[in-house]
């Protein structure tokens, strides 16, 4: 017998997190088991994926003692665009996994944070949904190219349309 999959209608801030393992936590008890299941992993036996947390942890980061401690801030500039953190919402798929609302919720969320949100070329969402719900937040476009040059034409010019400054 086939089960109907259920996803999360989880919405709101997520207070008082301090790294994204975290974050990763929270998430998982709002998240559908197989949904969290394939989002938290990776492909194959995850050998990006951990060479990925390794590269990352092989970076340190050193503190400049008793610099400016009084109000430490995380916001950095990207592009000529501040953002609260270095933390930029990759192209990712499957985001209906998450939440029902799909992209339209991460971009939302992601204007909150106020980040920069990364659209994927074969998004579930209409690309201008997504860019209506950033309301002028940074956007960033990941573009798959197709064999078809109309295609890609028409992508580009839907892009260029709604002022999304990167495409890549």
């Amino acid at each position: 017998m086939m089960s109907e999959f259920k996803t999360s209608q989880a919405e709101g801030l997520i207070p008082n997190f301090v790294n994204t393992y975290e974050l990763e936590e929270r998430a998982q008890k709002v998240i559908p088991a197989d949904a969290f299941g394939y989002i938290a992993s990776g492909a194959g036996d995850e050998f990006t994926l951990r060479e990925n947390d390794r590269s990352f942890n092989h970076k340190l980061i050193i503190p400049h003692v008793l610099a400016d401690v009084e109000n430490p801030s995380t916001e950095t500039v990207v592009d000529g665009d501040t953002i609260t953190a270095p933390i930029i919402l990759a192209p990712v798929a499957a985001h209906k996994l998450a939440n029902e609302a799909g992209e339209i919720a991460s971009a939302q969320g992601v204007h909150n944070f106020k980040t920069i949100y990364t659209t994927r070329s074969y998004a579930s969402a209409d690309l201008p949904e997504i860019t209506t719900a950033l309301a002028g937040s940074p956007e960033w476009f990941q573009f798959y190219f197709s064999k078809d040059n109309e295609i890609n034409k028409r992508i580009i010019d839907r892009v260029k349309a709604l002022g999304i400054k990167k495409s890549f």
